[in-house]
């Protein structure tokens, strides 16, 4: 499970719209499989073009409305992040990172110190000692790995 790309012969179409947030404006991106991005700045056209420069094959359609429930999610996530959130989420990557992210999303964040959970987390890479969240240690060029937890 390398990429996940929709099986279409055409560019992918993502849906996106904008939020605030205390830490600023976010856009959240979407695909049909989940939320695919989230960015946090301030200026949105920046933003855009951010989103554009990571996701540059696909075709960019501007949805406030129809991502209304996903936004206000994304928003309260940012808020209070020690939260669980039930957003779809459509990790990409290498199968690596895909994994990563998958196992990482069972363990809190706001947990710092090495805890049982933090071990336990650990302990599949064979590196029960490091205590970086192994996500955050796959070299991964993903835009925001904290939605990730």
């Amino acid at each position: 499970m390398a990429t996940q790309t929709i099986g279409t012969a055409g560019p992918e179409t993502l849906r996106f719209g904008y939020g605030d947030t205390a830490l600023g404006t976010i856009v959240v991106a979407d695909s049909m499989r989940g939320v695919v991005a989230i960015f946090i700045g301030n200026d949105r056209t920046i933003l855009l073009r951010e989103l554009k420069l990571a996701f540059r094959d696909a075709e960019f359609v501007l949805d406030q409305t129809g991502l209304a429930q996903t936004i206000a999610k994304a928003t309260a996530l940012i808020d209070a992040p020690q939260r669980r959130t039930d957003m779809t989420l459509d990790l990409r990557g290498s199968p690596r990172e895909v994994l990563s992210g998958r196992r990482c999303r069972r363990f809190p964040q706001a947990k710092r110190a090495p805890t049982a959970r933090s071990r336990e987390a650990c302990r599949w890479r064979r590196r029960p000692r490091t205590w970086v969240r192994p996500a955050l240690r796959t070299g991964s060029r993903s835009p925001c790995p904290a939605t990730v937890s």
